[in-house]
């Protein structure tokens, strides 16, 4: 087994206990997963004089219940009723946004004076994107109104970032601490302490540009040194724990997975057993599971369980760098799991002189027995503990084959026993809507649960399951019902905004992102919306825009909606300037091509840039069929049926174009793009008649300020006189048919006026094309945005490399506040 050496860290151990040491916000204590911010932590509170409270992790069953019921417990010893009483009132518990302001304040009083408490797993709750809370539930607000506050509690996140608050001052409080690689001349202490062989001191230079100073990476090459490779050949492989930065574990994942899957059978299941507690536990944990002396320091010695650095208080734990290899079954051992909930209830009844510790043995205990399904023995506790039961009762229902029996009787007795339970209310309805019950049935849980213990995210389930219904009124009218009961949550007014965008309330939906900006002035997000908003209303509008969108993009740099967004602008920006038409468009293709590599499965940067290649002349057509391929994985929409349509029509390809335009139009029967490109198809097939026609739906449903109407009035202007010339029975006197083997390859092309070539009886062209050879061209009008276009060359230009966008995303993205 290793020897616990603390390497390095001096000044941020120092760091670390002179905050500990002083008043103040929340400490954070971030870096990359495996960077030894546990072991700083470990290392800090060893030698300090502040009392110690049982961890908390946010891990499965463990959320707002068991957080709250903790600090309850905590208050009371320490001569605090009020939280002990607020949870305890069952029918007239206060609503979850007043608990967390009494919870805030209950912690900045006497009772949490001189304690710490360390918290793991934030990251969890936090939107991977932009750093905000993900969901905002009754922990949540809870968690937000303790950051935004100075308790007297001394918090310690263990996390890889701190939240992100948009508010002017509310993340003023906290402290925070980020670690980096250890140096590489210190990197010889920690080989040395995983008893790797020696070698030359001028190797560590090598190794530590390979993995910039990272603990773990360090210990797993001392490990394979160990098993006898020499040093020099691990560092002629060039792929072999090589990482860009400190913070990439792209080749370490792939390392431990390899040792992982050498383990035999007993050895990984003793490793699940431990990585299902997801939490630091004693040697008498691991003895209980039947765990011996043995295998843990086997385990131990392979760097795939870990331990704490101090003797006198061990404890051990796997390391979520090693559990995200193991499969959900290996981290679901019923029997172990009653076994260790069974161990902790035992703890609990000889730890009563101490009554947090006790109660903190009897919730996890609990958890460990609910996830066993042995909910018969599970031990009452003084404060509502359901957290286990709304994880049990979801996996019940999301299961291959749920078992909606069993979780509508585990849910009966959560409902009885805490009515005021936001978390139960909605699984009630997740219950109805899985047993098909009634639409009013369904809707009176809701507005139940809203009535009684509303939280913003029971908004949100609400207004979704109106949307998936198709009632878009109906979620616009409860979000405006969540705007007013939480008038300080940005988010919702954004998702209000944003279904005032989709059904075209454009004025509306500018009203409510500035008070949204008035809620959270630095929120990127939101300066992006209002952008689209200001695009969408019209020329006008464009500076306002602009200013809106490169605000957001100062806010956010590395955010592909704002540069998709930006690039959109650019786009419609060129339809009005034909001076500048080819540059505003290579503009705009650069901030899609910025996005894609951003977001490589961003499917409204793919179908944008897509779109920019069939309005050039010289266009990448097969890249742009390869974008929207791409696009298609991710869903039928309508952009993307409108694009394939457009370039189907630019190869020729007219019955399969008619086809994808008539199962857009399906989707939005009014769209004045659809029924533009219609018109450039009947145009194509010959039939100008027609092709009138679907131009004068496109412009009576068009917007009197959308960039694209002064092309299609020209267009209609052109093809009218084409009819009244008499020209049209003459054009249509060759057919579909000859019009489809004569035009592939020839279909619409520029911008989204999508253009053809008209002519004239003795061949002349009415819009500036090229005329038959030895005859003279007409001169071309002087209209600013022309309205036809030159027929493609024969040969399509050579095509570029697709973009290497077949990866998958690398984890499930949140749902986004806009409906971008």
């Amino acid at each position: 087994a290793p020897a616990p050496v603390f390497v390095g860290r001096d000044d941020e151990l120092a760091e670390l206990r002179a905050m500990l040491a002083a008043d103040g916000g929340a400490i954070f204590v971030t870096g990359p997963r495996g960077i030894g911010r546990r072991w700083l932590v470990e290392k800090a509170l060893a030698g300090s004089e502040l009392q110690r409270l049982p961890d908390f992790t946010v891990a499965r069953g463990r959320g707002a219940d068991t957080f709250l019921a903790r600090l309850a417990a905590v208050a009371r010893v320490g001569g605090d009723e009020r939280l002990h009483e607020a949870l305890r009132r069952g029918e007239d518990r206060v609503p979850p946004d007043e608990m967390a302001a009494l919870v805030a304040d209950v912690l900045a009083g006497e009772a949490f004076s001189g304690k710490v408490l360390v918290v793991f797993g934030l990251d969890r709750l936090l939107d991977r994107r932009d750093g905000s809370f993900y969901r905002e539930g009754r922990l949540e607000l809870a968690l937000r109104a303790i950051l935004t506050s100075v308790p007297a509690l001394r918090l310690v996140f263990v996390a890889r970032r701190p939240p992100t608050f948009y508010r002017e001052g509310d993340g003023r409080h906290l402290r925070r601490l980020e670690l980096g690689g250890l140096p590489g001349r210190l990197l010889h202490e920690l080989f040395a302490a995983w008893h790797a062989p020696e070698f030359p001191r001028d190797r560590f230079g090598p190794i530590f540009e390979r993995i910039h100073g990272h603990p773990v990476a360090a210990r797993s090459m001392a490990l394979t040194l160990r098993a006898g490779e020499e040093i020099d050949r691990l560092l002629e492989q060039p792929k072999y724990l090589k990482a860009e930065d400190v913070g990439d574990l792209k080749a370490l994942g792939r390392h431990l997975r390899r040792r992982i899957d050498k383990l035999d059978k007993d050895l990984r299941a003793v490793l699940g057993a431990v990585a299902m507690l997801e939490e630091a536990v004693p040697v008498g944990a691991l003895q209980a599971i039947g765990v011996t002396r043995n295998q843990r320091i086997e385990l131990m010695g392979m760097g795939l369980l870990e331990q704490t650095p101090e003797r006198d208080t061990r404890r051990f734990y796997v390391h979520p760098l090693v559990a995200e290899h193991l499969s959900p079954r290996e981290l679901s051992d019923f029997k172990k799991a009653e076994v260790l909930g069974q161990w902790m209830h035992e703890q609990a009844r000889r730890a009563q002189d101490d009554p947090v510790r006790a109660l903190v043995l009897e919730l996890e205990g609990n958890r460990l027995l609910t996830e066993a399904r042995r909910t018969r023995a599970l031990r009452g506790v003084p404060y509502p503990d359901h957290d286990p039961l709304v994880e049990n009762v979801w996996s019940l229902l999301r299961r291959k084959e749920p078992r909606v029996d069993i979780a509508r009787e585990r849910l009966s007795v959560g409902m009885k026993a805490d009515p005021r339970n936001p978390e139960l209310w909605a699984l009630q309805a997740e219950l109805q809507m899985a047993t098909k019950a009634p639409v009013a049935e369904v809707a009176a849980t809701f507005q139940q649960a809203m009535d009684t213990c509303p939280t913003p995210e029971l908004v949100h389930a609400f207004a979704t399951w109106h949307l998936r219904r198709g009632a878009r009124g109906k979620a616009a009218a409860v979000l405006e019902a969540g705007v007013a009961r939480f008038p300080d949550n940005g988010r919702l007014h954004r998702r209000l905004a944003g279904l005032h965008i989709q059904a075209g309330r454009l004025v509306q939906a500018a009203e409510v992102l500035e008070k949204a900006l008035a809620v959270e002035p630095m929120m990127p997000d939101t300066y992006g919306m209002l952008g689209e908003v200001h695009m969408r209303l019209g020329v006008p509008h464009w500076k306002q825009a602009a200013e809106h969108m490169e605000e957001a993009l100062r806010l956010a740099p590395d955010n592909p909606v704002h540069e998709v967004r930006m690039g959109e602008l650019l786009r419609r920006t060129a339809l009005f300037q034909p001076e500048r038409r080819d540059d505003l468009l290579a503009q705009a293709e650069a901030r899609l091509r910025r996005a894609i590599e951003l977001e490589k499965t961003n499917v409204r940067a793919m179908v944008g840039l897509a779109r920019i290649l069939l309005d050039k002349e010289d266009g990448d057509l097969e890249q742009a069929q390869w974008l929207l391929k791409q696009a298609l994985k991710k869903g039928e929409t309508f952009d993307v049926l409108v694009e394939r349509a457009r370039l189907l029509l630019r190869q020729g390809q007219f019955e399969d174009a008619d086809r994808l335009l008539g199962r857009a139009l399906k989707k939005s029967p009014d769209d004045p793009l659809a029924w533009a490109v219609r018109a450039e198809l009947e145009f194509a097939r010959r039939d100008p008649f027609r092709a009138l026609e679907h131009l004068r739906h496109a412009l009576d449903h068009a917007s009197p300020v959308a960039p694209e109407r002064p092309g299609w009035e020209r267009m209609h202007d052109q093809i009218r006189a084409l009819i009244e010339s008499g020209e049209a029975a003459r054009m249509m006197q060759g057919g579909p048919a000859a019009a489809e083997e004569s035009s592939a390859g020839e279909g619409p092309r520029g911008d989204t006026e999508h253009r053809s070539v008209l002519r004239k009886r003795d061949g002349t062209v009415i819009d500036g094309g090229p005329t038959p050879e030895g005859e003279p061209a007409e001169e071309a009008p002087t209209e600013e945005l022309s309205a036809v276009e030159a027929p493609a060359a024969e040969e399509p230009p050579a095509a570029e490399e697709p973009p290497a966008a077949e990866e998958p995303p690398a984890a499930e993205e949140p749902p986004a506040d806009d409906p971008a």
